[in-house]
C-alpha cells in the first residue's frame, strides 16, 4: 500500500484494453477474436533481458484481453473482456469469481453478459456486489483451461469520498484503479472475495498478463502499467498498445495537462510526470526513484521492468501515495514538500518488490507488504543519507507506534482488526520495528542474506506469514517462534 500523512485513513493501494475517448462512446466488443493465448513473447518488451526467461515459467498464468470505451466527459466506462484462465489448484472448480472493486469505491459497475468458451453462462453478484460468481458448465479440472468473456459498464464516482481519489476524474487527471473485473487468489481457504476495509488496500491477485490498446484524443497523455509497443494516428485520435506483465494489476492515468521528465537506470526508463508549476517536485521525484531503484536492485534483486512511471493524483483522506505494477501515484499536494515527496516516492518504489514481485493478502496480512516496504524505505535512507537517515526513519516509526502508547498489538492481523488509527500506528510503526528487532536477533548480515533470498525465492509468487517465518527460520537456522509470538502473531 502507500504512505500517508494521516494514518487514520490509509488508501487502498494481462488485459487487452481498448480505451476510446474521442467524442463518442464506442460499442463494447461482442464477438471473440482469435488469440494465441500461449504466446507471451509480446511481454518481452516490458521486461529487462534478465527477466525474459520468466515467461517460460508462467505459461499457465491468467491472461486478460479487454476492450473498453470511456465517455468524453470521463464519467462512464463500457467494456468487453476475455480471460484465459487455467486451474492451477489441486481441486476441481465449479465456478470462477471476479472482483468488482469499483462497487466498493463509489462507482457502479454492472456485468451484463457472460460466456464460457463461447457459450452463455450463468452469473450473479455476491459480497455486496463487489464480487461476480461465474458458474461453469462443468467443473474445471486441475490443469484444464477455459476462456471467459463478459461485458461490463461502470459509472465512475463524482467524488473522492469512497476512493481517496484513486478512481474517477479529479483535478484534470483521470485515474482508473481496479476498474475492470479481475480474478482474485484461490487458495486453501477458497476464493478471496471477502469485504475489504477502507483503511487498507483491496487487491489480492496472482501475477497475470495484460495486453492493452488505448484509443484517445491525440492531445491526451496516457500513462499505464506496462510499456508502449505500438502507436498509430487516426485524424484527431491516437491508439497506443501497451504490454504489461507479469503483474498483479493494470492501472491507467489519462490527462491533457501532464508534462514529463525522464532518465534511465540500467535497462529501465524512469518517467516523472507532473502538472504545470511542479517542475522542482518532478525533479526530486525522478532522482528519488532512480536512487531507490539502485538501492533496492542491489539489496533485493533487479527491478524487472523496462519502465517505471510516477504520476500525480488528486489524493484525499490523508493519502499521499499509491503503488501499482510499474507505476506509482503521488498526491498532488506532496510535490510542494520535497522531504515528504522523497519519502513517499521511495516507499512506493519499494512496493515494486513487496506487493508486485512478491504478492500477499493485503486484506488479511497487510504487514507483509506495508511493514516490509516501510522498513526497506529506511534502508533507502541508510544507503542514500547515511546513519542519520536511518536513525530518522526509526524515530518516525517509533512516533507512529507511540500513538497507541506503544501497545504490543500484533502486526499480523487483518486490516479490519485494527480499530481507528491503530492500523497506521501498528502496520507503519510497530511493523518495521519488528523487522529491526528480527535483524538484531539474527545479526545484520544474516538478516540481509535472508531478505535477499526471500525476494529471489518467492519472485512472482504469493506468500503468507507462515511462509515468511519458515523461510527466515530455515535460512538462518534459528528458532523464531518466540519473536513472532511477541511481535506478529495474534
Amino acid at each position: 500500500m502507500s504512505t500517508f500523512k494521516n494514518f487514520s485513513k490509509p488508501i487502498v493501494a494481462g488485459v487487452m484494453l481498448v480505451i476510446t475517448a474521442c467524442g463518442c462512446i464506442s460499442p463494447a466488443k461482442t464477438t471473440p477474436t482469435e488469440v494465441n493465448w500461449n504466446d507471451l513473447s509480446v511481454y518481452e518488451a516490458n521486461l529487462i533481458q534478465g527477466e525474459h526467461a520468466t515467461l517460460a515459467t508462467m505459461s499457465e498464468a491468467t491472461v486478460y484481453h479487454l476492450d473498453v470505451s470511456i465517455s468524453p466527459n470521463f464519467g462512464t466506462v463500457n467494456g468487453h473482456q476475455e480471460v484465459r484462465y487455467i486451474n492451477r489448484e489441486t481441486v476441481e472448480l465449479p465456478s470462477v469469481y471476479f472482483r468488482l472493486f469499483s462497487n466498493e469505491s463509489g462507482g457502479q459497475e454492472v456485468v451484463s453478459v457472460v460466456s464460457v468458451d463461447g457459450k452463455p453462462a450463468s452469473f450473479e453478484t455476491t459480497s455486496s456486489s463487489s464480487a461476480l460468481k461465474v458458474t461453469l458448465p462443468a467443473a474445471l479440472k486441475p490443469g484444464d483451461g477455459i476462456t471467459i468473456s463478459l461485458d461490463f459498464s461502470l459509472t465512475l464516482p463524482l467524488t473522492t469520498e469512497q476512493n481517496f481519489g484513486l478512481l474517477g476524474y479529479f483535478n484534470g487527471v483521470l485515474a482508473l484503479d481496479s476498474f475492470f473485473p479481475i480474478i482474485p487468489v484461490y487458495d486453501e481457504n477458497g476464493w478471496h472475495i471477502e469485504a475489504t476495509d477502507p483503511d487498507g488496500d483491496k487487491t489480492y491477485n496472482d501475477a497475470a498478463f495484460f495486453q492493452v490498446n488505448v484509443t484517445a484524443p491525440s492531445n491526451t497523455t496516457i500513462v499505464a502499467s506496462g510499456v508502449e509497443i505500438a502507436r498509430s494516428q487516426q485524424e484527431n485520435n491516437q491508439t497506443i498498445t501497451f504490454a504489461d506483465g507479469p503483474a498483479r494489476d493494470f492501472y491507467l492515468v489519462a490527462s491533457n495537462q501532464l508534462a514529463l521528465k525522464s532518465t534511465t537506470v540500467g535497462e529501465t526508463t524512469v518517467n516523472s510526470y507532473y502538472l504545470q508549476g511542479k517542475q522542482n517536485g518532478a525533479d526530486r521525484a525522478l532522482s528519488t526513484a532512480v536512487d531507490a531503484i539502485r538501492v533496492f536492485n542491489n539489496r533485493f534483486g533487479i527491478y524487472p521492468y523496462t519502465e517505471f512511471d510516477i504520476v500525480p493524483l488528486a489524493l484525499s483522506g490523508g493519502g499521499i501515495g499509491m503503488e501499482y505494477p510499474g507505476i506509482v501515484g503521488i498526491g498532488m499536494s506532496v510535490y510542494d514538500n520535497l522531504g515528504l515527496l522523497e519519502e513517499t516516492v521511495a516507499h512506493e518504489t519499494g512496493h515494486q518488490w513487496f506487493y508486485n514481485l512478491i504478492g500477499n493478502d493485503q486484506v488479511d496480512q497487510p504487514w507483509l507488504d506495508e511493514s516490509l516496504t516501510q522498513y526497506v524505505t529506511g534502508l533507502y535512507y541508510l544507503d542514500i543519507h547515511g546513519q542519520d537517515g536511518w536513525n530518522a526513519s526509526k524515530s518516525g516509526w517509533n512516533s507512529f507506534w507511540s500513538r497507541t502508547l506503544k501497545a504490543e498489538i500484533p502486526i499480523g492481523m487483518p486490516v479490519s482488526s485494527y480499530p481507528g488509527y491503530t492500523y497506521g500506528s501498528i502496520i507503519y510503526g510497530r511493523g518495521p520495528l519488528f523487522l529491526v528487532a528480527l535483524a538484531d536477533f539474527l545479526g545484520g548480515p544474516i538478516f540481509d542474506n535472508c531478505l535477499r533470498g526471500y525476494c529471489e525465492n518467492f519472485r512472482w509468487q504469493v506468500v503468507d506469514t507462515a511462509s515468511f517465518e519458515e523461510w527466515f527460520q530455515s535460512r538462518s537456522g534459528k528458532d523464531l517462534n518466540a519473536i513472532f509470538l511477541k511481535w506478529v502473531l495474534p
